[in-house]
C-alpha cells in the first residue's frame, strides 16, 4: 500500500500487506491503492508512456520498455471504484483506493473480513517522505494502529531504526516550516541549497548582502517544495549536495533520513485522547525484509552483483539518461533560487520529482525476517509473526534469542507485553551467521545447469560453510514511551543502554543476562530490545557517500555509487558490522 503525501500532514508512508493463505476467498478481492501523490487524478498525470526513442536506444532490452508502456496504459485507463460502496460489494475489475491506513484496515478487516499483517516499511526513507514527518497521524486511533503488529527496521532501502534529535525542517506553533541551521554531524538539505546559491552568486561579484538574501530564499523555497526541494537550484548535480540530508552516524541509513519516523521514535511516542487522557502506543515486533522489483527473494545472503541484488537501477547510457531527464544548465550569470508550485511539480516526469540519482548510493541487498517458531509449517510461522516472536537481520542469517524471566521463573518471549513493578531478568543469546563459500553447492548444480544458475543468481548461491562469523557485542536499547503530551523524545530513548562485549567462544555464541534496577525507581512504562553486532564484513554501499573530508571532518567531496551506467559493475563494497535486532519486551508499570 504505497502512499506518498507532499506534506507531513498528508503522508502516511508505505505498508506491506501480507496474507496467510493463497485461496481466492482468503486474499483481497482486488489491489487497494493509496492516495496522495498517487491518487487517481495524479496517477493519470504520472502514468505516461516512455518515449519510443528509449527502447530504440537500448534495443537489447526493448521488451522491458514495451511492457512498461503497456502497464502505464492499463493503469491510466482502469475504471475507478465507487468510493461509497463497501469493498466486499465492489466489482473485481475496478481500481479501489484507501486514502489512509484506517481506511485500508476498514476495507480489509471490516468489509472483506480478512486479517492480514500490515507492516510499516521504509519509514525513514526520505526519497518520498516529506521532511518533518512523524508517527503522530498513524498513532491516532482512527488509523487503527493496533493492527500494525510488526514494523520493518531494516530493508534494501536502509536502516529505519535509529532516532536522532536534529531537524530536517523546523516547524513553529502555527505549522509554518523553515530551514534549521546545521547540527553536529548533520546538514539539512535546505541549508545546502542556500550554500549552493550563495557560492554561485558570490562568483559573479554580486554583493554579499544580496547573495545572502538569495541564499535565504533558496532555503525557504527548498522547504516549501518538500521532496522536490532539490529542484530549487538550477543545474545542480547529485554530487553538489555532498552529505546534506543524511544521517552520518547511523548504521546503513536510509536516504534523506527522517528521524521522527524512525522505529525508535515510534516506540517512544504516545497519542493522548484529550477528552479521556487515554493513551495509544505502538507495540511492534521487528522484522527485516525488503521489497524489490526483480523477483529475487532473500538477496542478502551474499554481497555481490549490486545491479541485480539491490534496487539500483537507471539508464543504461548517457543517451537514454538525457532522453529521460534532459540536462539543465546552471544559471551561473545570475544565480537565483527557483520555486515550482505543487500543481506544476506533479506534472514533471517522475525522475525529476525525486532525487533518483543520489539515492543509488543508499540501496542494499535487504534484510531478513526471522521467527522463533515451533516448526517450519506455514501456520507455525504465521503464529510467531502474529505473536511478535520475531527478529530482524541486515541480511545475514544471524541467530538471536531474547527473553525474560519474572520473579517466579516464568519465561517471557520477545515481543511480549507484561505488567511489572520490577524489571525481570533478561537473557540474550546470539550466534553469528555461517560464512559463505563462493559459488553454488553441489545440489544446486545437480538440479540446474550453469546458464540457469547464472540467470537466477549470477552463479552465486546461498552456500554456507561450517564456520560462523563472530558476534562481537550485544547492545541493549531501553525506551520509555511518552508519559505526558509533548514530552521530549530524546531523553526517553537510551540506545546502548548496556553494551556487553562478547568473548570468543568455541561454538560462536554469545550469551549474557541483565536487569534494570532503575525501572522500578523510575515508576513508568519501558521497553527493552537488543542488537547482536557481528564482526565487520564488506557490504554493498557500506559507505554510502564515500566522503573526502577536510581537516575538520567536513565532507568536501563525495564518490557516489550510481544505479545507472556511471558506476558500471562495481559493487561499491565497504566494511560494515552486520546485525540482528530482537523484538522488544514491553513492561507496563501499572
Amino acid at each position: 500500500w504505497t502512499q506518498v503525501g507532499l506534506t507531513p500532514a498528508d503522508h502516511y508512508g508505505h505498508k506491506n500487506v501480507i496474507f496467510r493463505d493463497l485461496d481466492d476467498d482468503k486474499v483481497s478481492l482486488r489491489p487497494i491503492a493509496a492516495t496522495g501523490i498517487g491518487d487517481k487524478s495524479a496517477m493519470r498525470r504520472l502514468a505516461q508512456p516512455m518515449s519510443p526513442l528509449v527502447p530504440v536506444a537500448d534495443f537489447a532490452h526493448r521488451q522491458d520498455y514495451f511492457d512498461y508502456n503497456k502497464f502505464m496504459s492499463i493503469l491510466r485507463d482502469a475504471p475507478v471504484c465507487d468510493t461509497t460502496t463497501p469493498s466486499n460489494e465492489l466489482p473485481t475489475n475496478c481500481m479501489e483506493f484507501a486514502p489512509t491506513p484506517g481506511d485500508l484496515v476498514k476495507r480489509l478487516f471490516d468489509e472483506q473480513k480478512l486479517h492480514p499483517l500490515i507492516i510499516p516499511h521504509g519509514s525513514t526513507w526520505g526519497m518520498y517522505t516529506p521532511a518533518g514527518s512523524t508517527w503522530a497521524k498513524t498513532l491516532d486511533p482512527a488509523q487503527r494502529p493496533g493492527q500494525f503488529g510488526l514494523v520493518e527496521v531494516y530493508s534494501g532501502h536502509g536502516d529505519s531504526e535509529e532516532y536522532r534529535s536534529w531537524d530536517e525542517v523546523r516547524v513553529d506553533g502555527a505549522g509554518k516550516q523553515t530551514c534549521p541551521r546545521p547540527a553536529p554531524g548533520y546538514t539539512p538539505s535546505c541549508w545546502r541549497a542556500g550554500e549552493l546559491i550563495e557560492e554561485r552568486c558570490l562568483k559573479t561579484k554580486i554583493s554579499r548582502s544580496e547573495c545572502e538574501k538569495r541564499a535565504a530564499e533558496a532555503r525557504q523555497d527548498y522547504v516549501d517544495m518538500g521532496i522536490a526541494g532539490h529542484l530549487t537550484v538550477r543545474g545542480v548535480t547529485a554530487k553538489d549536495w555532498l552529505d546534506a540530508g543524511q544521517c552520518t552516524d547511523c548504521f546503513l541509513p536510509s536516504f534523506n533520513y527522517r528521524p521522527k519516523e524512525s522505529v525508535q521514535a515510534g516506540l517512544a511516542s504516545t497519542h493522548f485522547e484529550d477528552a479521556t487522557n487515554k493513551m495509544t502506543r505502538f507495540t511492534w515486533g521487528f522484522i527485516g525484509s525488503s521489497d524489490n522489483h526483480r523477483a529475487r527473494p532473500g538477496t542478502g545472503y551474499k554481497q555481490f552483483d549490486r545491479r541485480n541484488n539491490t534496487e539500483a537501477a537507471g539508464p543504461a547510457s548517457e543517451t537514454i539518461f538525457r532522453n529521460m531527464q534532459p540536462k539543465e544548465e546552471p544559471d551561473d550569470e545570475n544565480p537565483q533560487p527557483r520555486m515550482i508550485p505543487n500543481d506544476q511539480l506533479l506534472d514533471l516526469p517522475g525522475l525529476r520529482l525525486v532525487e533518483f540519482e543520489r539515492r543509488g548510493s543508499f540501496l542494499h541487498t535487504g534484510g531478513l525476517a526471522a521467527v522463533n517458531a515451533t516448526n517450519r509449517s506455514r501456520a507455525a510461522i504465521w503464529d510467531a509473526l502474529e505473536h511478535r516472536e520475531t527478529y530482524a537481520t541486515s541480511g545475514q542469517k544471524i541467530l538471536l534469542w531474547f527473553s525474560a524471566s519474572n520473579s517466579v521463573g516464568t519465561k517471557i518471549p520477545m515481543g511480549s507485553a507484561i505488567d511489572a513493578k520490577a524489571a525481570p531478568t533478561f537473557t540474550v543469546k546470539a550466534a553469528g551467521a555461517f560464512k559463505q563459500k563462493p559459488g553454488c553447492p553441489g545440489f544446486a548444480k545437480a538440479g540446474l545447469d550453469e546458464a540457469r544458475l547464472t540467470k537466477l543468481c549470477s552463479g552465486e548461491c546461498e552456500n554456507p560453510s561450517d564456520i560462523r562469523s563472530r558476534i562481537t557485542r550485544i547492545e541493549v536499547v531501553k525506551i520509555r514511551p511518552q508519559k505526558t503530551k509533548g514530552e521530549n523524545l530524546t531523553p526517553l530513548i537510551q540506545d546502548r543502554f548496556i553494551v556487553h562485549a562478547c568473548e570468543p567462544s568455541g561454538d560462536g555464541t554469545c550469551t549474557f543476562s541483565f536487569t534494570d534496577p532503575s525501572y522500578a525507581s523510575g515508576g513508568r512504562d519501558a521497553l527493552y530490545y537488543v542488537k547482536a553486532i557481528q564482526e565487520p564484513e564488506p557490504m554493498i554501499n557500506g559507505d554510502a557517500m564515500r566522503c573526502e573530508k577536510d581537516a575538520n571532518g567536513k565532507c568536501i567531496k563525495v564518490n557516489l555509487c550510481y544505479g545507472d551506467y556511471r558506476s558500471g559493475k562495481s559493487d561499491c563494497l565497504s566494511p560494515v558490522e552486520p546485525r540482528a535486532w530482537s523484538s522488544p519486551i514491553y513492561l507496563s508499570f501499572r
